[in-house]
């Protein structure tokens, strides 16, 4: 009976295998040069964190460069060249990159601005060849641009008389004064001219510019020389003054003498 059961038995069936799992990719992150912040963009569920431009240079990078090179042995060349990888460049811009485009935009502007001078100026000569003048009203109807430029030339010229940075170099200043444009004159400056006429009076009746502080014929102008002395002063030492470098040239085309012993 033994021998009967066992052989009306079945063999049991043998288990059969699973398919081998597949290996778990790697994460998107490792796949594009471990960038978390590609990671988080490309992310399920989150908003993009990354502009286009740097997800294209994450998606495609430059290729590696590479250089030849040949290798060494024993302190001999054998000829073998071998590829080295060099890193990518640096697109960085220098200080002297700086510099150049700083010095380019700088020619242009000051060359545009050197055009817009050149042409106010001839508009300046049609205007002075219809009325025999310079003198442009600002509210000038057939041009008003001419007649502010003229003021602002004015304007200029008061700052390079006061040490000032202007616009007006010394080649638009002899243009100007060759077709006779006129300078407005400041407040108190017909004031200065006119003792600036009795000292002409002085030297030409003593010889010289001294005249003494309590000059009985005029003591005003003893006053006023000794109050030119005075803002000469100031103006050599950068304080403010009520001289500037075009009444200095008239002084000392006389001969006026800013120090006195005493």
């Amino acid at each position: 009976k033994q021998e009967q059961r066992q052989d009306n038995q079945l063999p049991l069936p043998l288990p059969v295998p699973y398919p081998p799992h597949p290996p778990p990719s790697p994460p998107l992150m490792h796949q594009f040069g471990d960038d978390d912040e590609y990671y988080m963009y490309m992310s399920p569920g989150r908003g993009p964190r990354l502009s286009p431009v740097r997800v294209t240079q994450l998606k495609d990078p430059p290729p590696p460069m590479t250089m030849k090179v040949k290798e060494a042995n024993n302190g001999e060349n054998d000829g073998v060249e071998d590829s080295v990888l060099l890193p990518p460049p640096l697109q960085v811009k220098g200080a002297a990159h700086t510099r150049a485009t700083d010095k380019a935009t700088t020619t242009t502007t000051s060359s545009r601005n050197q055009n817009i001078w050149d042409r106010k100026f001839n508009e300046l000569l049609e205007y002075k060849q219809q009325h025999g003048h310079c003198d442009v009203p600002q509210t000038y109807a057939p041009n008003p641009s001419l007649g502010l430029w003229v003021n602002k030339q004015r304007m200029e010229h008061k700052n390079r008389d006061d040490g000032n940075i202007s616009t007006l170099t010394d080649e638009r200043l002899e243009r100007l004064q060759s077709i006779g444009f006129r300078w407005a004159k400041r407040r108190g400056q017909a004031r200065w001219d006119e003792k600036y006429n009795e000292l002409l009076q002085f030297a030409a009746k003593f010889g010289n510019c001294h005249v003494p502080t309590k000059f009985k014929e005029n003591t005003a102008l003893g006053r006023w020389v000794s109050t030119q002395r005075a803002e000469y002063k100031k103006f050599c030492n950068g304080q403010k003054s009520s001289l500037n470098n075009e009444k200095i040239r008239w002084l000392d085309s006389i001969g006026f003498a800013w120090f006195m012993a005493l």
